[in-house]
């Protein structure tokens, strides 16, 4: 009569062997699986020689942007250049239109950024930018006169 000990490790060997027959059993059903879809697949092509250096030569080749997208905040500040006066929603929406579309909240934050850096300044909830050459500024942003806008 076989001891308990003896059971519990023919159960567990049991249940080793049976788990590998499992896993087995779903790899070869999922090798079949392949194997009948790959007919109905289009086939790749491998790259086609196109002769010469294989430059693309296609009329209409794709542009492909380079680099680093450009930070929010450089696009807030672009923004604020070229159409100052704006609210910062519209500044949102500006740049929306534009096809770079930038949250409200990245625009608050590189609003208040730019702020800091004294390259922007509000006036009645609209953002101007700064020229650093204003010879009525001193050192630390003070004006002597009230801004021309």
């Amino acid at each position: 009569m076989p001891g308990q000990r003896e059971q519990i490790e023919r159960l567990l060997d049991e249940m080793e062997r049976e788990s590998r027959e499992s896993y087995a059993r779903g790899w070869r059903d999922a090798i079949a699986a392949l194997q009948a879809k790959a007919p109905e697949m289009a086939p790749i092509n491998p790259i086609a020689d196109k002769g010469g250096n294989g430059a693309n030569v296609d009329s209409v080749a794709l542009q492909r942007q380079r680099g680093r997208p450009e930070k929010a905040i450089s696009l807030v500040k672009n923004e604020i250049f070229a159409e100052p006066g704006l609210r910062g929603v519209d500044i949102v929406r500006s740049l929306e239109k534009k096809g770079t579309p930038v949250g409200d909240r990245t625009v608050r934050s590189a609003l208040r950024r730019l702020k800091g850096t004294k390259i922007a300044w509000q006036r009645n909830g609209k953002w101007y930018s700064k020229s650093k050459d204003r010879p009525d500024e001193n050192e630390i942003g003070e004006v002597s006169r009230a801004p021309p806008h």
